[in-house]
């Protein structure tokens, strides 16, 4: 189980990165209500870090799996792309 913070979709606010049992939810989009907007993408990961891997001013999610490390990229609306396999 991990969590990570920092702004995936761009609007200069924080947005939470959960992972665990199988799954990872991204919550964006908070107002005075809390998060607008969430996703859930099936992920067999352990653990996950928020960074930009690609240079394109966005946060990208790297993941720690029992395969090994996956990389998602953002499409830097805060959607993430499907997981590329790092092979490590």
């Amino acid at each position: 189980m991990g969590v990570a913070t920092g702004d995936v979709d761009g609007d200069l606010r924080p947005d939470v990165v959960g992972v665990g049992g199988g799954e990872v939810g991204v919550w964006r989009c908070f107002d005075a209500n809390g998060p607008q907007c969430f996703q859930i993408y099936a992920a067999n990961a352990t653990g996950g870090a928020l960074t930009d891997i690609d240079d394109d001013a966005d946060l990208d999610l790297v993941l720690a799996a029992a395969a090994g490390v996956e990389l998602r990229l953002n499409d830097s609306h805060g959607q993430f792309d499907a997981p590329f396999p790092l092979g490590v």
